[in-house]
């Protein structure tokens, strides 16, 4: 694969970034139900197991196509929505790289809008295991604030 701002770009029209990815609408009540479903049981009935979730860098372009799709308060309300349920969960950290602008905002790093390069995944894996970037609930609505306001020009 390609990881370069040419590669990240290819046959992508700006302005409607998702007529190359043909993605659906985001639904934050069927987000929520399958969380509760398929995750928080699992998390729950396994107290032994330690568990990462990982909110990976996606490359601001992925926050643009959001924003252009109308999706974009919808995926930052689904991030805050999983913080607020694991809370309580012993066993489950979470670790949100996708605020970083230094990565999200440099496209070399990117064979599309959302797949890194495997150095961007050593990086990631260097900082779980130094339990650098666990994030709760006040570092996902900062995040969150700050993905919004690079998805929103500002």
């Amino acid at each position: 694969y390609e990881f370069s701002r040419r590669a990240a770009v290819h046959g992508m029209d700006p302005q409607n970034i998702n007529a190359l990815y043909k993605l659906q609408p985001m639904d934050l009540a069927r987000l929520k139900q399958n969380f509760i479903r398929n995750v928080l049981p699992l998390l729950q009935s396994h107290p032994q197991v330690r568990f990462t979730l990982v909110w990976p860098p996606y490359s601001i372009l992925a926050w643009l196509d959001l924003r252009q799709r109308g999706s974009l308060e919808t995926a930052l309300a689904f991030r805050s929505f999983v913080a607020v349920s694991v809370a309580g969960q012993p066993n489950t950290d979470i670790f949100d790289f996708q605020a970083d602008v230094e990565i999200t905002g440099n496209l070399d790093h990117y064979k599309d809008i959302f797949h890194y390069s495997p150095a961007i995944s050593r990086w990631m894996l260097e900082r779980i295991a130094h339990r650098d970037r666990r994030s709760q609930l006040p570092d996902i609505e900062t995040n969150n604030r700050r993905i919004r306001e690079q998805a929103l020009g500002r």
